[in-house]
């Protein structure tokens, strides 16, 4: 969502709403990685005229973003890994 306010200044926002809502056996999907809940919030400022002289114009912006706790789950560390590279690359072992 982006709302103008006035000549120079924007407001943002937005809000994920992350789930799986279904049953899955896709060996994939328990790496989601995705937290349930997140948003930003964001102030931003553009073609303002510094000490009111056109010809010098500034912006800035403010962001703030939230993001819930999750587990992160990384298949790189999964043991089935390891076998393939004792396999593949036996120095490795």
């Amino acid at each position: 969502m982006n709302t103008f306010v006035g000549d120079y200044q924007t407001l943002t926002g937005n809000y994920s709403w992350n789930k799986l809502t279904s049953a899955v056996t896709d060996p994939i999907v328990p790496a989601f990685n995705t937290p349930e809940h997140k948003f930003n919030l964001g102030w931003n400022i553009r073609n303002y005229p510094w000490k009111n002289d056109d010809s010098k114009l500034i912006g800035a912006g403010v962001n703030y973003k939230w993001v819930q706790g999750f587990v992160f789950e990384d298949r790189r560390n999964s043991p089935d890994l390891y076998r393939l590279m004792a396999f593949v690359m036996p120095r490795f072992r």
